[in-house]
């Protein structure tokens, strides 16, 4: 009792009391201390208080810390050698625990102050080494807005070797160190650490090699450990150099990380999403490299995970509480969330009372119609090429070249295609998880030569996106529904490339303003700005599509057997469904472009319905003459000098007939033209001025156009005397 009350006594100066002769019963408390952290840890605190039961065990481990080094000190002082060893071990393993718990609270600087002095008891010397041989890599030069990765300048460091029961905590302190660094917007820094980690892993399984990796992990503790810690070291590998630009060396890390957790199991539904959220990841990286193969084989693995995985496991659970509560779950309305986080959920996300699991930024829901997504994406991707090489093709065949060899240089050029392993009708991208093939067919372009093969593809991707739209409703997910719209509008458009018959190929066309138009009219335009733009733009070249389309089905063949069309033949009927294309066409072009107005006429003329419901010749010498050019970024200076020049070919195919003329005088049957001709002499001067500001090469950016509005500079004047003087049609430009 008398020690106590000295050590109460001590602790109120802000001391501590050690018995050097307890020293062994001291450490003895190590397992204890260390569980009932763990406990504490485990806890999930409510929002308003999300780190306390951390705080509480952090507070336990200081007061246990502050015991041992003063018990250290003392050896020391007694040259108690073996003492202080052990003292020194547990000293940095709970150096290593408190820095782990400082950094799950959002404090890094905190971490920091544990983990460096637990890196010098592992690895002496290591954190002065890095920090000298990383030196100023991670601080901007003057004038750059991002660092230049010079990471192939780096060697790893060579470590001493450690026994297993220390290896494990200081895999831990490297990859905490790696990660805090990173945090800190220092990815060299963080890249060294976390070679060292890795670099530490291997040279012990050179050592003590483990079983084949195909198979699961050694049941012993500390093994398990390593192996787990070493999974975090790939993760966080993956992470850096993702940071540090190299996409390779990323995705490579990645899968392996992958590969190791499918391989130890995933052990709850938590564990299974996070799987399948980085296995999409892969995926983007696979279709960023033009990898459809393996993009699809990702998205097809991370669909296996998350269908059995998870959602066999939601349904089983929630199957079993439906038995043993029937009249609370069949009473649970539509939208209501029934269940705390991180529990089976009968909540809005998925909707007719499937559950769901809800934890933290993980929603079962939401990643199953992220897959959807990410499919109708691939597939929205995978039509587009096939169409662009339909048109070269075509386009090849009018020239008279043989289109066969550029189809066998485009099978030269994809000769690295990538396989996966598998057997039969099956594949793997994960070794131990098979696929089906049947996921990647109808990927290459090649694969896509007639109408039936591409609407297999559209057919795939409209039913993925209706799967996806039944998560990213409208009310609640705007910018997510309006996307996967207007892949579904770019899926129609894609597939109407391969389709003879104009008017089924017209039907799509029109289908797509079906579609994206109410948009226009729903969306607050102050509040998804970014939404009008896109949308507007879209519709605007729908329109130009659908123009081409019908004007093509109006035409004839003349005398000389060329395929004209002839104005004074046209029925009224058409004439007006051609000019109301073309209003409507004209109308979206100047609403895109009125979203980049001085801030008066952004407010006075920037609403739809005001352009929509404008009279024809009124509306077409409406546009953004005087831009304000803050709001055109260098990404949007090409989109805004197009929609005028897109709104100048939609001009030029209004049919001058007198229900749109101004007046009935021989002058205003080239009113159309003539707004063409000043539209044009704008670009000619607005163009390169704007580029210049910007820092961009007006040919390079839009250079075709350009050349194009300098040719109608010279050639308009005289195709508008015809016009008014010889009554030559317009539609012959």
């Amino acid at each position: 009792m008398e020690f106590a009350a000295l050590a109460e006594e001590a602790g109120k100066k802000g001391m501590v009391l050690v018995d050097s002769d307890e020293t062994d019963k001291l450490l003895g408390e190590f397992d204890d201390k260390v569980q009932e952290v763990d406990d504490l840890c485990e806890i999930v605190d409510p929002e308003s208080k999300p780190f306390e039961s951390k705080y509480k065990a952090r507070e336990i481990l200081d007061k246990y810390l502050q015991r041992l080094e003063a018990a250290r000190t003392i050896a020391k002082l007694e040259a108690k050698t073996e003492q202080s060893k052990r003292l020194s071990e547990k000293i940095a393993a709970l150096q290593v625990k408190v820095g782990g718990i400082s950094w799950d609270c959002e404090e890094p600087h905190s971490a920091q102050k544990d983990l460096d002095p637990a890196c010098d008891y592992y690895y002496p010397g290591l954190n002065e080494q890095i920090q000298t041989m990383v030196g100023q890599m991670d601080e901007l030069a003057p004038g750059e807005d991002s660092f230049t990765p010079r990471y192939q300048e780096l060697s790893t460091p060579t470590l001493q070797a450690l026994s297993l029961h220390l290896l494990v905590d200081s895999l831990k302190c490297l990859n905490l160190l790696g990660i805090l660094w990173a945090g800190r917007g220092q990815p060299h820094k963080s890249l060294v650490y976390l070679r060292c980690a890795e670099l530490v892993y291997k040279t012990y399984r050179a050592d003590h090699p483990r079983n084949h990796p195909s198979t699961a992990f050694t049941t012993n503790f500390s093994d398990k450990e390593l192996e787990s810690s070493f999974t975090h070291t790939l993760f966080y590998l993956a992470q850096a150099y993702g940071h540090l630009r190299d996409t390779d060396l990323s995705s490579q890390y990645c899968q392996e990380t992958l590969q190791r957790q499918l391989v130890n199991g995933l052990k709850d539904i938590k564990t299974a999403l996070e799987w399948v959220k980085n296995c999409a990841g892969i995926a983007d990286f696979y279709r960023a490299m033009d990898d459809a193969h393996r993009c699809a084989l990702a998205l097809a693995s991370a669909e296996k995970i998350l269908k059995d995985k998870v959602i066999r496991t939601l349904y089983s659970d929630f199957d079993k509480v439906k038995e043993e509560q029937p009249s609370t779950t069949a009473s649970a309305a539509p939208g209501e969330d029934a269940s705390k986080e991180g529990e089976v959920s009968t909540g809005k996300p998925l909707p007719h009372q499937r559950p769901n699991f809800v934890q933290g930024n993980l929603n079962a829901a939401e990643i199953e119609a992220d897959l959807h997504r990410r499919w109708a994406s691939l597939d929205v991707y995978t039509l587009q090429r096939a169409a662009e090489r339909r048109k070269e093709h075509l386009m090849a065949a009018e020239m008279g070249i043989d289109a066969l060899k550029i189809e066998a240089d485009e099978s030269a050029a994809r000769q690295t295609s990538s396989t996966a392993a598998g057997d039969g009708d099956t594949a793997e991208l994960f070794a131990g998880l098979p696929v089906s093939r049947a996921v990647t067919t109808f990927l290459q372009p090649k694969d896509i030569s007639t109408f039936d093969h591409a609407r297999t593809v559209f057919l795939r991707g409209v039913a993925r996106i209706e799967a996806a739209k039944k998560f990213y409703v409208l009310d609640g997910y705007v910018t997510d529904h309006v996307t996967l719209l207007q892949d579904h509008s770019k899926l129609y458009h894609h597939l109407a490339l391969f389709e003879t018959d104009l008017k089924r190929k017209l039907a799509m066309e029109l289908r797509r303003l079906d579609m994206l138009t109410p948009l226009l009219k729903s969306l607050n335009r102050v509040s998804f700005e970014v939404l009008h733009k896109q949308v507007s733009y879209e519709l605007g070249e729908t329109l130009l599509a659908v123009l081409d389309i019908k004007l093509d089905k109006l035409r004839q063949k003349d005398a000389s057997g060329q395929e004209v069309i002839n104005e004074k033949a046209l029925k009224k009927s058409d004439i007006v469904k051609i000019n109301e294309y073309c209003k409507t066409g004209y109308a979206m072009f100047t609403h895109f472009g009125f979203m980049y107005a001085q801030s008066k006429d952004r407010v006075t003329q920037n609403t739809f319905a005001a352009f929509e419901t404008a009279p024809l010749p009124e509306l077409v010498q409406r546009y953004c003459a005087e831009p304000d050019e803050t709001l055109i970024t260098q990404e949007e200076v090409r989109p805004f000098l197009n929609a005028t020049f897109l709104s100048c070919r939609v001009m030029s195919k209004i049919i001058a007939h007198p229900t749109v003329l101004p007046s009935d005088r021989p002058m205003d049957r080239a009113f159309y033209l003539v707004q063409c001709l000043r539209r044009y002499e704008w670009l000619v001067r607005f163009a390169p001025r704007i580029c210049e500001r910007r820092g961009l090469n007006v040919l390079e950016i839009f250079g075709d156009e350009m050349r194009i509005c300098e040719d109608m500079v010279k050639l308009l004047p005289s195709k508008i005397d015809r016009m008014c003087y010889m009554g030559e049609s317009g539609l012959g430009l």
